[in-house]
């Protein structure tokens, strides 16, 4: 993850740019509704060793009765043989007061 002010023009600010990979695995993308608690979205700055603990237990993720709780999801992440997947992330803000947070997954 490369953190600072990485990009300013008058009507943008490009704040942070990240990226990850996986072969053999498969990522499960959130409900709409669960998309705050989704770890590679969050904006805290965990260690590399909690955010991949938090990807393969499926902590934060809502349950199917929508109960929540953590540990009750699938994995974020899970073994898939003959997968691979690349996802790239960045924070900005447009116009100095509308905050921006955005994944592509491949």
């Amino acid at each position: 993850m490369l953190l600072g002010s990485l990009l300013k023009t008058p009507l943008f600010e490009l704040r942070s740019i990240s990226g990850g990979f996986g072969i053999g695995s498969e990522i499960t993308l959130p409900e709409m509704a669960d998309v705050g608690q989704f770890p590679l979205l969050l904006h805290q700055e965990p260690s590399a060793k909690e955010a991949l603990k938090s990807l393969r237990s499926g902590i934060g993720v809502v349950s199917a009765a929508g109960s929540g709780g953590e540990g009750k999801g699938k994995p974020y992440i899970a073994p898939a043989k003959g997968h691979a997947w690349f996802a790239a992330g960045m924070l900005g803000t447009a116009c100095g007061i509308v905050d921006i947070s955005a994944v592509l997954y491949l």
